[in-house]
């Protein structure tokens, strides 16, 4: 049976030659009139279905489905006789459109074209045999979202074009960050116990070492079966931090949002918090996001910054903060005293206040003065920034970023 779209005014069309064959076979063995046949598929007389039987007119996609009942047609073998008819037509390639179209419901190819994962004439074959090697697929249909709780909230309600475009930019990246987690395969065994006294007791003094003291930290979580990776900011997100539980084990993506040394380690720290007191939660969803808008929908992410905050200087000292704040001499002591860096406790400072306006007239005094670190002026995620878009596909970007951990690489 071949079945193909044509052109009429009714839309879509089906002149199925075979189809009219059938009908005719169908006629003959059954004895049944053309009346009857118009009769019964709702034809205005019988001359219409000898039009039909002599390809005077074509057959319409209603009018196909009728006839296809009355022989005995399944609509799905209706169905894959016109796949099948089109296929073979000139000029239009099925599986192309299908490849097309799982391209871009599944993708912000404009966003990946700003990210230089596309070039800006790239055809949509291109883009996805990119994808492919990106993430190290045999076929795009790999392609399959971490389920988040976020995109859950979201699933029941309608959503902006700009909101499917982010959504889809989240769904690039924690699907890269699965990936990721997976090729990078941490064998070490993960103890929470372990964890918990190296966040408590520590962790902060890494940050007195701002060229290397992140990514010793970061050495010393994969040690203890925590794989961490800090990527530049990608559109869409709007996310500081992400945790999974990949084979067992925690893992965690950070973002540079925002540029600020102490953030960093806020960052990290309130990741951990999630790893050592959401665990059964996030067993349960595959991946947390924390982000702004998160709220303390499904987590507390206020208990996260305090947490955070309270690992690199006691709640105990915050009173004090304000009174020293303008004295150098006083925060290097409190710092000293704490193994801390400077620059985290003015950023501890900041974090404390509640009035958006004198928050943002400290910030931009401290930063004025250079109380405030930026990353960018240190080398501490110098050769560990991961960027699989910039080194072409996630294996060879996580076998760099391990070896500049000082991880073994085979």
């Amino acid at each position: 049976m071949i079945v193909t779209l044509g052109n009429t005014k009714e839309r879509p069309v089906v002149n199925a030659i075979s189809l009219r064959r059938e009908l005719e076979l169908f006629m003959e063995d059954t004895g049944i009139t053309k009346k009857k046949v118009a009769e019964l598929l709702g034809f205005p007389s019988y001359k219409y279905v000898t039009n039909i039987l002599e390809g005077k007119e074509e057959i319409t996609l209603r009018c196909a489905i009728a006839i296809a009942h009355l022989i005995g047609i399944s609509e799905q073998q209706l169905l894959d006789s016109a796949y099948k008819e089109i296929k073979g037509e000139n000029g239009l390639d099925i599986d192309n459109i299908r490849y097309a179209s799982f391209l871009y419901s599944n993708f912000d190819c404009r966003a990946l074209k700003t990210l230089k994962l596309f070039e800006s004439n790239d055809t949509d074959e291109q883009m996805c045999n990119r994808l492919v090697e990106y993430f190290g697929y045999h076929s795009i249909f790999e392609y399959k979202v971490p389920i988040s709780p976020k995109s859950a909230l979201f699933s029941k309600r309608k959503v902006s074009a700009q909101e499917k475009r982010d959504g889809l930019m989240m769904n690039f990246w924690l699907t890269t960050a699965q990936r990721s987690f997976m090729e990078m395969n941490n064998p070490n065994e993960y103890d929470r116990e372990l964890l918990k006294d190296f966040v408590l007791k520590r962790i902060k003094q890494y940050t007195n070492d701002v060229n290397s003291g992140f990514s010793i930290a970061i050495y010393v979580l994969y040690q203890l079966g925590v794989s961490v990776l800090v990527q530049d900011y990608i559109t869409g997100t709007h996310a500081y931090g992400v945790s999974f539980i990949i084979n067992g084990k925690p893992c965690i993506v950070l973002t540079a949002l925002g540029g600020h040394y102490y953030k960093l380690w806020i960052t990290l720290l309130h990741e951990l918090y999630h790893i050592l007191n959401d665990w059964n939660y996030l067993q349960q969803i595959g991946c947390m996001i924390s982000d702004e808008s998160q709220g303390e929908l499904f987590v507390s992410e206020s208990d996260a910054d305090r947490f955070a905050c309270n690992c690199l200087i006691p709640q105990s000292l915050y009173g004090k903060l304000e009174l020293i704040i303008d004295s150098k001499v006083k925060v290097n002591q409190l710092a000293q005293k704490l193994s801390i860096h400077p620059t985290i406790v003015y950023g501890i400072y900041l974090e404390q206040i509640q009035d958006k306006m004198k928050k943002k007239k400290a910030f931009e005094k401290h930063v004025y003065l250079k109380n405030i670190l930026q990353t960018k002026d240190t080398k501490c995620l110098k050769n560990i920034t991961y960027n699989p878009i910039e080194e072409g596909n996630i294996r060879t970007a996580v076998k760099r970023v391990k070896k500049a951990l000082g991880i073994m690489v085979a």
